[in-house]
């Protein structure tokens, strides 16, 4: 990491205040593993009855060995009491040095909405494991199903 200290960005003019360069937040390092979820996008939906949900997932997985690895993504959809509600997996082949998006869909029937009243959120909990069944990589992301519409 590199920080300017002096540059022509260095003070900048804003309404009443002025702006310094520098590091205004804290900084972290992440070691991630050498084959892992790079990047995980959730889009939950609702039918037309507005009872019933769906929850397309896309993972991109990453691969920074030098040899091509067939891995499987595990998605399983839990509630707020932890009560697994839907699950997927989706086998992937990741080249050496490259990225492969896996796709899976989850249905979940019956699901509970999120509102400005009731705001119900769900977790989507992601593990990616290998060919023997070891546990690469894991992650967690909150979805609630609603619909803005006019």
């Amino acid at each position: 990491m590199r920080v300017v200290k002096w540059s022509d960005g260095s003070y900048m003019e804003d309404q009443d205040c002025w702006w310094f360069s520098g590091l205004y937040r804290d900084v972290y390092l992440k070691a991630e593993p050498l084959v892992g979820l790079r990047d995980v996008f959730a889009r939950p939906a609702l039918c037309r009855d507005y009872r019933d949900g769906t929850l397309t997932v896309t993972a991109t997985v990453g691969n920074l060995t030098a040899t091509a690895q067939t891995v499987t993504v595990q998605a399983a959809l839990l509630d707020a009491d932890g009560v697994d509600i839907a699950a997927g997996n989706a086998v992937v082949t990741v080249e050496d040095g490259a990225e492969s998006a896996a796709d899976l869909q989850l249905a979940a029937p019956g699901c509970r909405k999120w509102s400005a009243e009731d705001p119900y959120l769900y977790t989507l909990v992601l593990a990616l494991h290998d060919a023997a069944g070891a546990c690469l990589d894991a992650t967690a992301v909150r979805v609630g199903f609603r619909v803005v519409e006019i």
